[in-house]
């Protein structure tokens, strides 16, 4: 009887087991079938954005050019090229001390004076003006009409890149280009985030790069995620007085960027595990996200041989990403 008994355990065992292994097997296949689909429909959404996304950056660029020279004065027209040559470059918090500076020394009040600091007015500019607040409100609307066109570029190409991405999904890497400018590509990533951006005050000190092989879309993806992220943790921890920190630099014969916020930080028990899929520091709010932004952000940087490392603490939070100036494409 035992030796009966035992053997009933044991083929129970063994159909138990093989049960699981079943189900374990049908999991896989659906997930499977599950991935299959959505990389289909994730091709075919690509497929209709992609023509959406090439009639805006077509019709962009056509305005880009159709515009140019239709201005009243050959100033509007130097106005309206610095805008769609170059868009916002100066921070919000310089435009802040610029817009003071002009209340105090030239006594305009606080609307004018901000246009005149958006659009890059001096005081040499202000001071030949005879009808102060019209011309100004003029020459700022000359710029802000190419800074926007310039915009709608740089947001159409980045979507393009995306969407690309997304339609070859697993292939080694995008096409790449010679003497690429990271600082541009940073200045891109700060156009594409003019919205999280308002309620942060952002400080860049960009120093003289060399150019590098690489993809533009790229580099912008790696920028967006990591300022979007600095932004997020700010706002969800409501921190007083919001900054954000972009450098640029050459350190070591190695391009280094650095990203910095003042925020709450990163929880020591997720930081070793911050680039890891799966893993985010979001604990309420609407998100769709995957916990995929730092991961892809990773695996971009090591495509170019390159690194990226964190360093947080309440207050500080930097991520430091490094670049060779020689690599292959």
């Amino acid at each position: 009887m035992p030796v009966v008994v035992l053997e009933l355990v044991h083929r129970l065992q063994q159909t138990r087991a093989l049960t699981m292994e079943r189900e374990r097997t049908f999991d896989k296949l659906l997930q499977s079938e599950k991935l299959a689909s959505l990389g289909q429909m994730a091709a075919g959404i690509a497929h209709e954005l992609n023509n959406a996304i090439s009639v805006l950056e077509r019709n962009s660029a056509y305005l880009c050019e159709a515009l140019s020279g239709t201005f009243e004065t050959p100033v509007l027209n130097a106005l309206y090229e610095k805008g769609v040559a170059e868009g916002q470059m100066h921070s919000s918090r310089a435009l802040r001390v610029r817009s003071r500076d002009f209340q105090k020394q030239l006594g305009l009040d606080a609307e004018t004076a901000w246009l005149a600091a958006e659009a890059g007015l001096n005081a040499d500019d202000l001071g030949r003006m005879k009808q102060l607040s019209q011309e100004v409100a003029q020459q700022h609307k000359a710029w802000k009409t190419g800074a926007a066109l310039r915009n709608m570029l740089v947001a159409s190409r980045q979507a393009a890149h995306v969407v690309r991405s997304v339609r070859t999904l697993g292939t080694p890497h995008a096409q790449r280009e010679a003497d690429v400018d990271v600082n541009e590509t940073l200045r891109d990533a700060l156009t594409l985030l003019q919205s999280p951006l308002r309620q942060v005050q952002v400080a860049c000190e960009f120093g003289a790069l060399p150019g590098i092989v690489a993809n533009k879309g790229e580099l912008v993806q790696i920028w967006t995620n990591l300022i979007k992220n600095a932004c997020e943790s700010m706002a969800q921890a409501q921190t007083p007085s919001a900054e954000l920190r972009i450098s640029s630099a050459v350190v070591d014969g190695r391009i280094r960027v650095c990203v910095q916020d003042n925020g709450p930080g990163i929880p020591a028990d997720i930081l070793p595990h911050i680039f890891q899929p799966n893993v985010t520091t979001k604990v309420d709010g609407l998100s769709f996200g995957l916990g995929l932004g730092l991961t892809i952000v990773l695996q971009l940087v090591e495509g170019y041989g390159g690194s990226v490392s964190v360093e947080s603490k309440p207050g500080r939070t930097a991520f430091f990403v490094n670049l060779p100036v020689e690599n292959n494409s």
